[in-house]
């Protein structure tokens, strides 16, 4: 197009920026109304800019008059600020708006699937976690393996209470013993024959609960 004359090719331009024009009023290709307003107006802005350069270069050929010349390109500029006015406030009132609430969007929506993550990770290691643990039991004295039980989990006892049961217990056990060992000297023990067997002095026979 560099041997082309002027002429042609603002010719070729105003065309091809007619084709776009019809495009876009046909199939209006964004979603916000106001974006194709602003594209319809700039295409038309460009349109007539050509035009009017058209008309321009044709009354310089021509050896036409200057005030011609002065009102077109006054015209064009008066265009040119009317599509930057628009320009700008489409750009302030449309797409900056846009831009905001979409990436509040993309974030709102990441700080969910980082909540869900953390939830779904929390859930795991709970589900994971062991029951109770378990401990081996001790054989028989024949050898044979010991079980495994679970360990319940001890109630710690209550500060400034003594532990009754394991004291009943204990005392229980120590009774028994003595009661035994008490029964095989009067039993067994040398010189005393089982007639002249005394009263039994010991607590177990004195009918002390076990």
């Amino acid at each position: 197009l560099g041997t082309t004359p002027t002429l042609i090719q603002a010719l070729c331009a105003v065309y091809f920026l007619f084709a776009n024009v019809v495009l876009h009023t046909r199939y209006l290709p964004y979603t916000n109304e106001r974006l194709d307003r602003v594209e319809s107006y700039s295409l038309v802005t460009s349109f007539t800019t050509l035009f009017l350069g058209i008309l321009f270069l044709v009354n310089e050929e021509e050896g036409g008059s200057e005030q011609v010349g002065e009102a077109l390109t006054v015209l064009v500029i008066l265009l040119q600020a009317a599509m930057l006015i628009i320009f700008i406030h489409g750009l302030v009132v449309i797409v900056i708006p846009q831009q905001v609430a979409t990436l509040r969007t993309f974030l709102e929506l990441r700080m969910r699937r980082t909540t869900v993550k953390v939830g779904a990770a929390e859930g795991t290691n709970v589900a994971g976690a062991p029951a109770a643990s378990t401990q081996r039991t001790g054989g028989s004295a024949s050898g044979s393996l010991g079980t495994v039980q679970p360990v319940q989990p001890s109630t710690p006892a209550t500060i400034g209470e003594p532990a009754v049961e394991s004291t009943r217990v204990l005392v229980r056990n120590s009774h028994a013993g003595s009661c035994s060992a008490a029964g095989e000297r009067s039993a067994h023990g040398p010189g005393h024959d089982s007639d002249h067997v005394p009263a039994p002095t010991h607590p177990c026979a004195s009918g002390m609960p076990r």
